[in-house]
């Protein structure tokens, strides 16, 4: 079991380090160190392609629960592909990993626009599961809606439903016609988050990625928005 896991780790490795050299290829600025990041490379272009549907507007805005890979690859593309404004807040729980990941993209984006905020607003107990100080994040928000937002934490660890109340959550911070992107829906436990949630939206996949994609569109506005 041993020998197992140490080769299991092994490849792990060997692929992220693949996916780092190929997302800058792509252009992605990542800083030198880049580890705890599970987000991987046919993830990563699935996040560039749907934000790329909003290539045209003058405006866009994304949310992202959970810092890290993916945090570089949406910088990445708004920074390059994007002529008017972007509104991106990235929303961490960890304190360590968003002092580090304020470190990191210092780095990576030493002139970083106005646009981009890191936001770290802990972790709350509800219903016996951690989960992310929504009220925090939503007077962060201030009423405004996103475009697209990715749900990549907390850790299900945290609790069975702890990313189905999250993406319940974040269904009605989403503007019309906006996207929900859930992260490792090849875990059982996003798997039935996805699962779960299919019907309140108006079109759902799942796409089969390294660790599983679970995309929500609405074509207006989003269920409980009058």
């Amino acid at each position: 079991m041993m020998v197992r896991s140490r080769l299991c780790s092994i490849v792990q490795s060997i692929v992220s380090v693949q996916a780092r050299i190929r997302l800058r290829l792509r252009g992605v600025r990542l800083p030198m160190e880049a580890g705890g990041w599970s987000i991987g490379y046919d993830d990563a272009l699935l996040l560039e392609r749907e934000l790329d549907r909003f290539a045209q507007r003058t405006r866009i805005s994304v949310l992202e629960f959970g810092s890290g890979l993916s945090t570089f690859v949406i910088l990445s593309k708004l920074e390059a592909s994007f002529t008017g404004s972007y509104r991106f807040l990235s929303v961490e729980g960890d304190g360590r990993w968003h002092k580090k990941m304020r470190q990191q993209v210092g780095e990576a984006y030493p002139s970083i626009g106005p646009g981009f905020e890191l936001l770290e607003v802990g972790y709350v107990c509800e219903e016996g599961m951690q989960t992310f100080d929504l009220t925090r994040v939503r007077n962060a928000i201030e009423g405004g809606g996103f475009d697209l937002i990715l749900v990549d934490a907390p850790p299900d660890t945290n609790g069975e439903d702890v990313r189905l109340n999250l993406c319940l959550a974040a269904r009605s911070m989403l503007n019309p016609k906006g996207v929900l992107m859930l992260h490792d829906t090849n875990r059982i436990n996003e798997l039935n988050a996805f699962q779960k949630i299919q019907e309140g939206f108006a079109m759902s996949q799942r796409i089969e990625t390294q660790k599983g994609m679970g995309i929500f569109r609405f074509p207006g506005r989003p269920a409980g928005h009058g």
